[in-house]
């Protein structure tokens, strides 16, 4: 889950609180001002905060507690302490405690200040991807009873759809790339294919290209020997090896540094690696399938991504749709995460209401989709106690965004757009398909849908064109 960074400034005088909020925001920060311990830890109980900024006011020996206290709470998030005087015993004494760094007020080196800042928030947001993705892993196996379709909630066409797809290729040792914004599930379609194919008793293991370290990129994938290179202390074996014969998922593809493509590109090629200090080369034996929610067709044209690696990754695609776009599957999504969390937070909640339920379907859903929505019933089924049914008063309790208008029914739109959305939909629907039911052979797929080759290529460029305008408006 991508967070905001989150900077708490702790000061009591309001004048300069306003004088760090107005320079924070200005760099891009989420900001949020408190006076107390009590606010403090109040806040860190309820909200991700990358980094405390705290006055020390109120002594040094009470304000190295203080940290000690904040980071007892919240281990993950960095302090930096402000001090009034710049004495080598006090800034020991609050490193000592735990602070990332330490500055005298007034900050006269602002340049610096800030970069500290952004380190300090960098740090945290390497640590949240490493803790979300082994947590996730965690999550598959803790309930990996539930396999293949199974796992996938959704009575829309759309859903079904992708079901479909997932049926005709999970047989095929074939790469596919799944697509979809944010928070859409593509982790389980991918994990479904994998569960409905004939590998399913071998590895499936995932890795976020986007929170894997670039100069790491190559010792993740391939391993490598001991001594190889500076920290190489022991011989490691890297995810290639550790898949065999099963399925390796590489997620958030499309945002994979260019200059580490070719090493990928090599791999799916050759379909051998070699560990980072190694001579020897080893058999690649595993299905890949990529997941992104970039345009992959705008990011080639772009130049951001490599067109040979695409076509690599890409013999079949899967397009997850968007919560917005599915709204009907809201409620069973909605009590498929109240049994979940009924079992995980040892809660009873039976229902959720109606007014509830009519405040999740009007609800914009423009960012992180699903995963947002499954957040907010964990938080309802947390605020239940003892309750039985979850109120209205218990969704979006502790967001602070504000509900977005609900986006019109293209039933309502002008003739124009509604005419050339539908058709977009269509094609894409209609073309895919057909690919898929022909294994990816795109001369087979003109056949089954009755045109001539030419035609249905000509097709697939229009499809291309209507979807680089729509990224482009």
């Amino acid at each position: 889950m991508k967070m905001l960074p989150h900077i708490l400034i702790v000061e009591e005088d309001e004048r300069t609180a306003r004088g760090f909020i107005s320079i924070l925001q200005k760099k891009g920060f989420k900001t949020q001002h408190v006076r107390t311990e009590k606010e403090i830890l109040n806040v860190l109980n309820t909200q991700y905060i990358a980094m405390v900024l705290l006055s020390m006011d109120r002594g040094d020996n009470q304000g190295a507690q203080l940290i000690r206290t904040i980071l007892k709470q919240a281990p993950q998030t960095i302090c930096i302490a402000l001090t009034v005087q710049d004495r080598a015993s006090d800034v020991i004494r609050i490193l000592e405690a735990g602070a990332f760094d330490c500055f005298t007020r007034p900050i006269r080196d602002w340049p610096r200040f800030l970069g500290v800042c952004t380190q300090a928030v960098s740090i945290w947001e390497r640590t949240q991807m490493r803790e979300e993705q082994r947590s996730h892993m965690q999550n598959l196996q803790q309930h990996k009873s539930v396999e293949g379709l199974s796992a996938i909630k959704g009575n829309t066409p759309s859903v079904r759809s992708v079901m479909d797809m997932i049926r005709l290729i999970a047989p095929l040792k074939v790469s596919t790339l799944i697509s979809g914004e944010s928070g859409v599930g593509k982790e389980l379609v991918a994990r479904a294919i994998h569960d409905e194919s004939p590998q399913k008793k071998s590895p499936f293991l995932a890795i976020n290209c986007v929170a894997i370290q670039p100069d790491l990129f190559e010792s993740e994938l391939f391993g490598h020997e001991k001594g190889a290179f500076t920290g190489a202390y022991t011989k490691k074996a890297g995810l290639c090896a550790q898949a065999g014969k099963g399925t390796l998922f590489l997620d958030e593809i499309g945002d994979l540094p260019l200059r580490l493509q070719p090493k990928l590109l090599r791999l799916l090629e050759q379909k051998t690696f070699r560990p980072v200090g190694s001579t020897q080369t080893i058999p690649f034996q595993a299905r890949v399938i990529c997941a992104t929610h970039v345009n992959m067709r705008t990011a080639v044209k772009e130049g951001r991504f490599r067109k040979d690696l695409y076509f690599r990754i890409s013999a079949q695609e899967i397009f997850v749709p968007p919560l917005r776009d599915r709204k009907d599957d809201i409620k069973l999504l909605a009590y498929t995460f109240i049994e979940k969390y009924n079992r995980l937070c040892a809660r009873n909640v039976q229902s959720i209401s109606q007014e509830a339920l009519r405040k999740l379907e009007k609800y914009s859903w423009e960012e992180n989709n699903v995963r947002e929505l499954e957040r907010e019933i964990q938080r309802a089924v947390v605020l239940a106690k003892e309750s039985q049914i979850i109120r209205p008063d218990m969704i979006f309790a502790q967001n602070l965004m504000e509900e977005k208008p609900e986006p019109k029914h293209w039933l309502d739109w002008e003739y124009t757009q509604a005419q050339k959305y539908n058709k977009k939909m269509f094609l894409s629907s209609y073309l895919h398909h057909k690919i898929a039911c022909a294994q990816g052979n795109k001369s087979k797929a003109a056949q089954l849908s009755g045109l001539a080759s030419p035609n249905f290529h000509r097709l697939l460029r229009q499809l291309e064109t209507m979807e680089k305008e729509e990224d482009s408006e």
